[in-house]
């Protein structure tokens, strides 16, 4: 009877031992799943933010150039990082007013982080202009005075999946579709 209860306990031993391997790959395997799904998560589609950039600004603000800028390494006893970066948006005004209503509707976007959403340069200067013909008189055109730009924003670390709304309204259905797939099956909270 002992030997058969040893044999017993051993075999039980060996079973707890493949329950526990079974767990610790499920619990690898969660862990995996999870960073994958952080991955869409945190997906800021470009076509998004020019939509909504072109939603926002002015009759009266053009813009000339718009830069990614990566996000920074963390400094000793700062906060880190945003992992997404920011952008930086340069262009020309009418006026100065233009320019900061421009960067006040940036901050209301909830792609972009309104706190470090700000003008980082402002200057008035001559409107470049382009004559398209020549003139054989001597005709001087004074150019108006503008204002050239610069605002940098960092984008939002808003979770995609609490940007479906918007991002839907900015017809990126493709990222909208996965996110409402893997909420159906659990893997993203609703």
């Amino acid at each position: 009877n002992r030997a058969q209860l040893e044999q017993e306990n051993q075999r039980l031993r060996i079973e707890i031992a493949n329950i526990n391997k079974i767990k610790e790959e499920t619990e690898k395997i969660k862990q995996e799943t999870q960073a994958l799904v952080s991955v869409f998560d945190q997906i800021r589609p470009w076509s998004a933010v020019l939509q909504d950039l072109g939603d926002r600004i002015p009759a009266t603000v053009q813009i000339d150039s718009i830069k990614q800028i990566p996000p920074t390494a963390p400094t000793e006893g700062q906060p880190a990082p945003n992992p997404a970066g920011g952008v930086e948006i340069s262009g020309f005004g009418r006026s100065f007013s233009d320019v900061n209503d421009f960067m006040l509707s940036l901050q209301q976007s909830r792609f972009f982080k309104a706190a470090q959403t700000k003008i980082i340069t402002a200057e008035l200067v001559d409107a470049p202009i382009q004559l398209g013909f020549q003139s054989t008189t001597s005709i001087e055109i004074k150019a108006p005075q503008i204002v050239k730009y610069t605002i940098q924003s960092s984008l939002s670390d808003v979770p995609a999946s609490e940007l479906i709304r918007e991002l839907e309204q900015k017809g990126t259905v493709g990222l909208v579709n996965r996110i409402r797939s893997m909420q159906q099956i659990g893997v993203i909270q609703k």
